[in-house]
């Protein structure tokens, strides 16, 4: 059910989409509202569900992982079955994403492993136990993830797009366990105090800084960011994959789709039948339909075919496994 936002919600909220640490008063100097506001609105915000929680983006490649992403159909089963699947997976601790979805695919997730072996062994054992109710499955080795700031939820700002957060396809960061508590902790809530990262580590408050410091410039920590409920703005998810006539286009759609408002992420990943993937989020399928329709003229006779996936419920999400 959409919810009615106010014009300092929304400054907020692409306040929190860019930056999550940021102080409030960093927020609401940026925003140009009293910090008294940005605290009781955060608050409202929170309560109301609206922000379900703060997440920090990790490249994971940085820490040695790949990543796995696998498309799974149910054969027409009740939506028990589909739902324990998912619930199984958002508690493996290999899983990043896990998404129940509608359109070309019932079920997405993604998978952190070191080793292509390693996630063979553990796709060896899911299937042991789940082969029977899926009829159709694919997988994907994702190279790169491009992610976007949400510049819809305030529309009244229309400057180009210069934050990217860029994951995958980078060399290995040698990491002490100290980092590696900090960057787990990060990850379930971006906006953990200081004082609490120090307390779980044994380091003090500046060396925890310090730490935050290298983690950024070395590109290990991307981002924070707000985990918000698209849905409650009116908004629905969209996952699009595209079958190009000639893959060559792939740089020029990625920048005409970094600059629309709507579009998230883009994908690079070593997968069949598709040359490029990309999310969204718009109002309901007529938006998403208007959309493609743009695209289609905007890359005439570029764009061989597309499937399309709708989330429906997350069930995990997450930049680490763990």
């Amino acid at each position: 059910m959409e919810q009615k936002i106010t014009l300092n919600d929304k400054k907020i909220l692409e306040q929190l989409d860019l930056n999550a640490r940021e102080s409030n008063s960093q927020i609401a100097k940026q925003a140009k509202v009293s910090k008294n506001i940005v605290n009781y609105q955060i608050r409202r915000l929170e309560q109301e569900g609206l922000i379900k929680r703060y997440i920090t983006v990790i490249d994971y490649s940085k820490l040695g992982y790949l990543q796995f992403r696998v498309f799974l159909n149910f054969y027409d089963l009740t939506p028990g079955k589909e739902e324990e699947v998912a619930v199984y997976l958002a508690k493996e601790k290999l899983t990043g994403i896990v998404a129940r979805t509608s359109g070309d695919w019932d079920l997405i997730f993604t998978a952190y492993t070191h080793t292509p072996g390693e996630f063979q062994r553990w796709w060896e054992e899911f299937i042991k136990k789940f082969r029977s109710l899926f009829k159709e499955y694919a997988t994907q080795l994702v190279t790169k993830e491009y992610f976007y700031p949400r510049t819809y939820i305030y529309k009244e700002k229309h400057a180009p797009v210069k934050t990217c957060w860029e994951c995958g396809g980078s060399p290995h960061e040698e990491l002490d366990a100290k980092d590696q508590k900090m960057l787990s902790m990060l990850a379930e809530d971006a906006r953990l105090p200081i004082t609490e990262l120090a307390k779980a580590t044994g380091l003090g408050s500046m060396a925890i800084i310090y730490r935050l410091k290298q983690l950024d410039k070395k590109e290990v920590i991307l981002g924070y960011r707000a985990d918000i409920d698209f849905t409650k703005l009116g908004y629905e998810h969209y996952k699009v994959q595209l079958e190009l006539e000639d893959p060559k286009i792939c740089s020029s759609l990625q920048s005409y789709l970094k600059l629309h408002h709507q579009v998230i992420s883009f994908t690079s990943a070593i997968s069949d039948n598709v040359d490029a993937e990309f999310d969204l989020e718009t109002a309901g399928i007529d938006g998403f339909l208007q959309f493609m329709e743009e695209l289609k003229k905007q890359f005439s006779g570029a764009i061989r075919d597309y499937k399309y996936i709708r989330t429906l419920k997350l069930h995990k999400v997450n930049y680490l496994p763990g």
